[in-house]
């Protein structure tokens, strides 16, 4: 039962998830773009994966938790779950990433599932609130604000087009894949689950790997294997153990709405650690995101107890 304080709890796992997440993009680019290519995208879920398990399964075992996955039909559920919101939708943005810049993908993977949620939801006729409406609209509108997309100079993407269908159906992916792991989720140890979910992604790309093993590309140097790592680490097994747990206390469209503060943490941390300039509208971007979160968490409290 949904309650004020574990309502809190799992706004707190979802900012820190967030915050996790953002440092994914800017690892990606260099590991993905750059004058020398240092690894494929394949290989780059694969690894990724593969680390992050074996970070939470470590974890788990320290704090000496039951490692067992569940019934046979648990385990069809974390398969199902793994391969929509991690297998699939990292492998189709990890291509559209090769074709666009950070700004873009982190548009696509953080902001849009919020806004496709509620138009999937208008196009089902599931029960939608004027706050989730409203919430999405000025997340997305508010993030566009924030990463330049929208601006004084106009309105525009950056990169080839080409990656921008990969990237929405990334999205599409990342919804379906919410979908099936809540339950999954809910019903047992979230972390636990997680941990599953994320090695059931990694061998599921193997087959994959070997029909392209002439365009696979490892890391070679030091610096490469160590993103490959803090990638594995802080946005695959931190962010998404902490977003497994956010999944039982918050669900649907104020979860998703979390996302929105990805790129504000991005940019943000740009300011902070590389110096970069932050515009009047980047701010007002950022003020408009939290408005929109505070409106879906206020619509949110006022269900839950009946307010």
């Amino acid at each position: 039962m949904f309650s004020r304080s574990n309502g809190a709890l799992g706004t707190f796992y979802a900012v820190l998830s967030a915050l996790c997440w953002s440092t994914c993009y800017l690892v990606c680019k260099f590991l993905l773009q750059g004058d020398v290519q240092q690894i494929d995208p394949r290989t780059l879920v694969f690894l990724r994966y593969l680390l992050g398990s074996t970070f939470i399964f470590l974890w788990c075992a320290l704090s000496k938790k039951n490692l067992h996955p569940g019934s046979s039909k648990r385990v069809w559920h974390i398969i199902r779950a793994a391969f929509f919101m991690y297998c699939l939708m990292n492998t189709l943005s990890a291509i559209g990433q090769q074709y666009v810049t950070a700004t873009t993908a982190s548009l696509f993977m953080e902001s849009a599932p919020a806004f496709l949620m509620v138009m999937w939801r208008l196009v089902t006729r599931q029960t939608m609130t004027k706050g989730d409406i409203a919430a999405s609209l000025l997340g997305v509108f508010g993030c566009m604000l924030v990463m330049n997309i929208i601006s004084p100079l106009g309105i525009g993407f950056s990169g080839d087009p080409i990656g921008i269908p990969f990237l929405f159906f990334a999205s599409v992916s990342w919804i379906v894949g919410n979908h099936y792991s809540h339950d999954v989720m809910y019903s047992g140890d979230a972390i636990v689950t997680t941990a599953w979910c994320q090695l059931c992604a990694s061998l599921m790309m193997l087959p994959q790997m070997f029909v392209m093993s002439d365009a696979l590309i490892f890391p070679s140097t030091w610096q490469a294997w160590l993103a490959v790592a803090a990638l594995g680490l802080f946005p695959t097994a931190i962010a998404y153990g902490t977003w497994s747990k956010a999944m039982t206390y918050i669900y649907g469209v104020k979860l998703t709405m979390m996302q929105n503060l990805t790129p504000v943490f991005t940019m943000f941390g740009a300011w902070l650690l590389l110096d970069e300039a932050v515009a009047w509208w980047n701010v007002v971007g950022m003020a408009i995101v939290f408005f929109g979160i505070s409106i879906a968490v206020m619509y949110n409290m006022k269900k839950v107890h009946g307010g």
